[in-house]
Protein backbone atom coordinates (compact mmCIF):
# COMPACT_ATOMS: atom_id res chain seq x y z
CA UNK A 1 0.00 0.00 0.00
CA UNK A 2 2.65 2.49 -0.87
CA UNK A 3 5.69 3.46 1.11
CA UNK A 4 5.41 4.02 4.82
CA UNK A 5 6.20 7.24 6.59
CA UNK A 6 8.19 5.57 9.34
CA UNK A 7 10.11 2.60 8.03
CA UNK A 8 12.65 3.00 10.80
CA UNK A 9 9.90 2.51 13.35
CA UNK A 10 8.96 -0.73 11.70
CA UNK A 11 12.52 -1.99 11.87
CA UNK A 12 12.72 -1.11 15.54
CA UNK A 13 9.47 -2.89 16.22
CA UNK A 14 10.63 -5.96 14.34
CA UNK A 15 13.90 -6.32 16.23
CA UNK A 16 12.32 -6.32 19.65
CA UNK A 17 8.96 -7.74 18.85
CA UNK A 18 9.29 -11.49 19.05
CA UNK A 19 6.54 -13.49 20.69
CA UNK A 20 6.46 -12.81 24.46
CA UNK A 21 7.78 -15.77 26.37
CA UNK A 22 9.24 -17.31 23.20
CA UNK A 23 12.62 -15.71 22.48
CA UNK A 24 14.03 -16.14 19.01
CA UNK A 25 16.67 -18.81 18.72
CA UNK A 26 19.94 -17.49 17.29
CA UNK A 27 21.04 -18.78 13.94
CA UNK A 28 17.60 -19.93 12.93
CA UNK A 29 17.33 -19.93 9.13
CA UNK A 30 14.95 -17.51 7.50
CA UNK A 31 11.94 -18.72 5.53
CA UNK A 32 8.22 -19.25 5.58
CA UNK A 33 8.26 -22.88 6.73
CA UNK A 34 10.35 -22.09 9.79
CA UNK A 35 7.63 -19.68 10.90
CA UNK A 36 5.17 -22.54 11.07
CA UNK A 37 7.14 -24.45 13.71
CA UNK A 38 5.41 -22.56 16.53
CA UNK A 39 2.39 -24.64 17.38
CA UNK A 40 -1.11 -23.29 17.73
CA UNK A 41 -1.13 -24.57 21.31
CA UNK A 42 1.97 -22.54 22.14
CA UNK A 43 0.51 -19.39 20.63
CA UNK A 44 -2.72 -19.97 22.53
CA UNK A 45 -0.93 -20.54 25.81
CA UNK A 46 1.32 -17.50 25.46
CA UNK A 47 -1.54 -15.21 24.43
CA UNK A 48 -3.69 -16.39 27.33
CA UNK A 49 -0.85 -16.14 29.84
CA UNK A 50 0.08 -12.63 28.75
CA UNK A 51 -3.49 -11.43 29.12
CA UNK A 52 -3.88 -13.05 32.53
CA UNK A 53 -0.59 -11.65 33.82
CA UNK A 54 -1.67 -8.15 32.87
CA UNK A 55 -4.73 -8.39 35.07
CA UNK A 56 -7.20 -8.96 32.27
CA UNK A 57 -8.36 -12.22 33.78
CA UNK A 58 -11.55 -13.77 32.55
CA UNK A 59 -13.01 -10.33 32.04
CA UNK A 60 -10.56 -8.90 29.50
CA UNK A 61 -13.32 -8.96 27.00
CA UNK A 62 -15.91 -7.89 29.55
CA UNK A 63 -19.44 -8.75 28.59
CA UNK A 64 -21.16 -8.40 25.29
CA UNK A 65 -23.97 -5.88 25.00
CA UNK A 66 -26.78 -7.01 27.27
CA UNK A 67 -24.48 -8.97 29.56
CA UNK A 68 -24.05 -12.32 27.82
CA UNK A 69 -20.55 -13.74 27.99
CA UNK A 70 -19.34 -15.76 25.05
CA UNK A 71 -17.00 -17.95 27.08
CA UNK A 72 -19.97 -19.66 28.68
CA UNK A 73 -19.50 -18.13 32.12
CA UNK A 74 -22.67 -16.75 33.64
CA UNK A 75 -26.17 -16.69 32.32
CA UNK A 76 -27.57 -14.36 29.74
CA UNK A 77 -29.80 -11.78 31.34
CA UNK A 78 -32.80 -9.99 29.89
CA UNK A 79 -31.99 -8.29 26.61
CA UNK A 80 -28.79 -10.34 26.21
CA UNK A 81 -27.06 -10.20 22.84
CA UNK A 82 -27.61 -13.54 21.17
CA UNK A 83 -24.91 -15.52 19.42
CA UNK A 84 -26.72 -15.12 16.10
CA UNK A 85 -26.82 -11.34 16.49
CA UNK A 86 -23.13 -11.16 17.37
CA UNK A 87 -22.22 -13.17 14.30
CA UNK A 88 -24.49 -11.07 12.09
CA UNK A 89 -22.89 -7.83 13.27
CA UNK A 90 -19.37 -9.11 12.64
CA UNK A 91 -18.00 -8.89 9.11
CA UNK A 92 -15.06 -9.91 6.94
CA UNK A 93 -14.08 -7.37 4.31
CA UNK A 94 -11.35 -7.65 1.70
CA UNK A 95 -10.00 -4.68 -0.27
CA UNK A 96 -7.68 -5.29 -3.20
CA UNK A 97 -6.10 -3.15 -5.89
CA UNK A 98 -2.82 -2.22 -7.47
CA UNK A 99 -0.68 0.55 -6.03
CA UNK A 100 -2.42 3.87 -6.58
CA UNK A 101 -5.88 2.35 -6.96
CA UNK A 102 -7.16 3.97 -3.77
CA UNK A 103 -7.51 0.92 -1.53
CA UNK A 104 -5.59 2.54 1.33
CA UNK A 105 -7.96 5.48 1.21
CA UNK A 106 -10.96 3.15 1.16
CA UNK A 107 -9.71 1.14 4.14
CA UNK A 108 -8.98 4.27 6.16
CA UNK A 109 -12.43 5.65 5.39
CA UNK A 110 -13.93 2.36 6.51
CA UNK A 111 -11.95 2.46 9.75
CA UNK A 112 -13.07 6.02 10.44
CA UNK A 113 -16.72 5.01 10.00
CA UNK A 114 -16.54 1.67 11.84
CA UNK A 115 -18.36 1.31 15.20
CA UNK A 116 -16.29 1.63 18.35
CA UNK A 117 -14.58 -1.61 19.35
CA UNK A 118 -11.18 -2.92 20.27
CA UNK A 119 -8.84 -2.97 17.27
CA UNK A 120 -5.63 -4.66 16.25
CA UNK A 121 -4.08 -3.09 13.13
CA UNK A 122 -1.15 -4.79 11.42
CA UNK A 123 0.53 -1.96 9.56
CA UNK A 124 3.63 -3.03 7.57
CA UNK A 125 4.16 0.33 5.90
CA UNK A 126 3.37 2.69 8.78
CA UNK A 127 0.22 4.18 7.24
CA UNK A 128 -2.26 3.89 10.11
CA UNK A 129 -0.57 5.69 12.99
CA UNK A 130 -3.37 8.25 13.32
CA UNK A 131 -5.79 5.54 14.44
CA UNK A 132 -3.99 4.71 17.68
CA UNK A 133 -0.73 4.00 19.44
CA UNK A 134 2.00 2.00 17.73
CA UNK A 135 3.19 -0.84 19.96
CA UNK A 136 7.00 -1.21 19.83
CA UNK A 137 6.83 -4.95 20.50
CA UNK A 138 4.31 -7.73 21.06
CA UNK A 139 4.44 -7.47 24.83
CA UNK A 140 3.44 -3.81 24.54
CA UNK A 141 0.65 -4.79 22.15
CA UNK A 142 -0.78 -7.22 24.71
CA UNK A 143 -0.44 -4.61 27.44
CA UNK A 144 -2.27 -1.99 25.37
CA UNK A 145 -5.06 -4.38 24.51
CA UNK A 146 -5.52 -5.36 28.14
CA UNK A 147 -5.29 -1.96 29.79
CA UNK A 148 -6.18 0.87 27.42
CA UNK A 149 -9.82 1.42 28.23
CA UNK A 150 -12.97 -0.17 26.81
CA UNK A 151 -12.05 0.13 23.11
CA UNK A 152 -8.26 -0.02 22.77
CA UNK A 153 -6.52 0.26 19.40
CA UNK A 154 -3.21 -1.51 18.98
CA UNK A 155 -1.09 -0.81 15.90
CA UNK A 156 1.81 -3.13 15.17
CA UNK A 157 4.49 -2.87 12.51
CA UNK A 158 5.90 -6.33 11.84
CA UNK A 159 9.50 -7.19 11.16
CA UNK A 160 10.98 -6.91 7.68
CA UNK A 161 12.29 -10.43 8.22
CA UNK A 162 9.52 -12.52 6.65
CA UNK A 163 9.80 -15.48 9.00
CA UNK A 164 9.68 -13.27 12.09
CA UNK A 165 6.87 -11.19 10.60
CA UNK A 166 4.75 -14.29 10.04
CA UNK A 167 5.34 -15.40 13.63
CA UNK A 168 4.28 -12.00 14.89
CA UNK A 169 1.20 -12.08 12.65
CA UNK A 170 0.30 -15.55 13.95
CA UNK A 171 0.60 -14.39 17.55
CA UNK A 172 -1.63 -11.38 16.94
CA UNK A 173 -4.24 -13.59 15.26
CA UNK A 174 -4.19 -15.83 18.34
CA UNK A 175 -4.41 -12.80 20.60
CA UNK A 176 -7.40 -11.46 18.68
CA UNK A 177 -9.13 -14.82 18.98
CA UNK A 178 -8.56 -15.02 22.73
CA UNK A 179 -9.82 -11.46 23.22
CA UNK A 180 -12.99 -11.84 21.15
CA UNK A 181 -13.67 -15.33 22.44
CA UNK A 182 -14.16 -13.89 25.92
CA UNK A 183 -17.09 -11.80 24.87
CA UNK A 184 -16.04 -8.46 23.42
CA UNK A 185 -16.09 -7.42 19.75
CA UNK A 186 -12.74 -6.80 18.08
CA UNK A 187 -11.78 -5.50 14.64
CA UNK A 188 -8.66 -7.13 13.19
CA UNK A 189 -7.08 -5.16 10.35
CA UNK A 190 -4.21 -6.46 8.23
CA UNK A 191 -2.60 -4.49 5.45
CA UNK A 192 -0.55 -6.26 2.76
CA UNK A 193 -1.92 -9.71 3.53
CA UNK A 194 0.46 -11.28 1.02
CA UNK A 195 3.31 -10.52 3.43
CA UNK A 196 1.92 -13.19 5.77
CA UNK A 197 -0.01 -15.66 3.59
CA UNK A 198 0.03 -17.17 0.13
CA UNK A 199 -2.79 -18.68 -1.92
CA UNK A 200 -1.87 -22.14 -0.65
CA UNK A 201 -0.33 -21.47 2.77
CA UNK A 202 -1.34 -19.44 5.80
CA UNK A 203 -0.91 -19.66 9.57
CA UNK A 204 -3.56 -21.80 11.27
CA UNK A 205 -4.31 -18.90 13.63
CA UNK A 206 -5.26 -16.69 10.68
CA UNK A 207 -7.46 -19.33 9.08
CA UNK A 208 -9.25 -19.90 12.35
CA UNK A 209 -10.27 -16.27 12.79
CA UNK A 210 -11.37 -16.14 9.14
CA UNK A 211 -13.46 -19.30 9.44
CA UNK A 212 -14.76 -18.98 12.99
CA UNK A 213 -14.07 -15.46 14.26
CA UNK A 214 -17.46 -14.00 13.37
CA UNK A 215 -19.13 -16.33 15.87
CA UNK A 216 -17.17 -14.55 18.60
CA UNK A 217 -17.82 -11.05 17.26
CA UNK A 218 -14.42 -10.77 15.56
CA UNK A 219 -14.49 -8.67 12.38
CA UNK A 220 -11.70 -8.56 9.81
CA UNK A 221 -10.57 -5.99 7.27
CA UNK A 222 -7.80 -7.23 4.98
CA UNK A 223 -6.05 -5.46 2.13
CA UNK A 224 -3.71 -6.65 -0.61
CA UNK A 225 -2.29 -5.58 -3.95
CA UNK A 226 -2.26 -9.07 -5.48
CA UNK A 227 -5.42 -11.11 -4.76
CA UNK A 228 -3.92 -14.14 -6.53
CA UNK A 229 -1.16 -14.24 -3.90
CA UNK A 230 -3.21 -14.27 -0.68
CA UNK A 231 -4.87 -17.00 1.35
CA UNK A 232 -7.85 -18.43 -0.53
CA UNK A 233 -9.81 -18.98 2.67
CA UNK A 234 -10.93 -15.38 2.83
CA UNK A 235 -12.84 -15.46 -0.47
CA UNK A 236 -15.49 -17.93 0.67
CA UNK A 237 -15.89 -16.25 4.06
CA UNK A 238 -15.88 -12.58 3.09
CA UNK A 239 -19.04 -10.56 3.63
CA UNK A 240 -17.74 -7.74 1.41
CA UNK A 241 -15.30 -7.86 -1.52
CA UNK A 242 -14.02 -4.65 -3.07
CA UNK A 243 -11.58 -4.39 -5.94
CA UNK A 244 -9.86 -1.44 -7.51
CA UNK A 245 -7.74 -1.50 -10.65
CA UNK A 246 -5.66 -4.66 -11.11
CA UNK A 247 -2.80 -4.97 -13.57
CA UNK A 248 -2.34 -8.72 -13.88
CA UNK A 249 -4.63 -11.24 -15.55
CA UNK A 250 -4.36 -13.79 -12.74
CA UNK A 251 -5.44 -11.18 -10.17
CA UNK A 252 -8.32 -10.11 -12.39
CA UNK A 253 -9.40 -13.74 -12.74
CA UNK A 254 -9.47 -14.26 -8.96
CA UNK A 255 -11.65 -11.19 -8.43
CA UNK A 256 -13.92 -12.02 -11.35
CA UNK A 257 -14.54 -15.42 -9.79
CA UNK A 258 -15.10 -13.91 -6.34
CA UNK A 259 -17.61 -11.37 -7.68
CA UNK A 260 -19.21 -13.63 -10.26
CA UNK A 261 -18.52 -11.27 -13.17
CA UNK A 262 -16.62 -11.58 -16.47
CA UNK A 263 -12.89 -10.92 -16.18
CA UNK A 264 -13.19 -8.11 -18.73
CA UNK A 265 -15.38 -6.20 -16.30
CA UNK A 266 -12.56 -6.26 -13.75
CA UNK A 267 -9.88 -5.54 -16.34
CA UNK A 268 -11.70 -2.37 -17.45
CA UNK A 269 -11.52 -0.70 -14.02
CA UNK A 270 -9.80 2.68 -14.21
CA UNK A 271 -7.41 4.33 -11.79
CA UNK A 272 -9.92 5.07 -9.01
CA UNK A 273 -12.80 2.86 -10.17
CA UNK A 274 -13.97 0.00 -8.01
CA UNK A 275 -16.29 -2.99 -8.01
CA UNK A 276 -17.79 -3.94 -4.66
CA UNK A 277 -20.09 -6.77 -3.68
CA UNK A 278 -22.05 -7.08 -0.46
CA UNK A 279 -22.23 -10.85 0.00
CA UNK A 280 -25.15 -10.56 2.43
CA UNK A 281 -27.44 -8.90 -0.10
CA UNK A 282 -25.67 -9.98 -3.28
CA UNK A 283 -25.65 -6.37 -4.48
CA UNK A 284 -22.84 -5.49 -6.87
CA UNK A 285 -21.82 -1.83 -6.98
CA UNK A 286 -19.60 -0.06 -9.50
CA UNK A 287 -18.27 3.30 -8.37
CA UNK A 288 -15.40 5.73 -8.38
CA UNK A 289 -13.43 6.82 -5.36
CA UNK A 290 -13.57 10.53 -4.61
CA UNK A 291 -11.43 12.52 -2.20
Amino acid sequence: MGTGDNAGGRRAAGRGADIPGNPRRPGRPKGRKNAATISREQLERVAAEQLEQLGAGGDIAGRAAGGRRLDGAGAAGPGATTQARIERLASIEIYVGAAGSGKSTAVKARLSAAPASARIIIDPDGEYGRFGTVAPNLAAAVDALAKNGPDPTVIFRPSFDRAIGIRQFSFLCALAWRYAERGRPLLFVVDELSEFTTASEAPAEWRRIVKRGRKAGLSIIAAAQRPAEIDKTIWSNASLVRSGRLNYADDQAVIAAALGVPRDQVAQLGQLDYLEQDRNSGELRHGRLTF
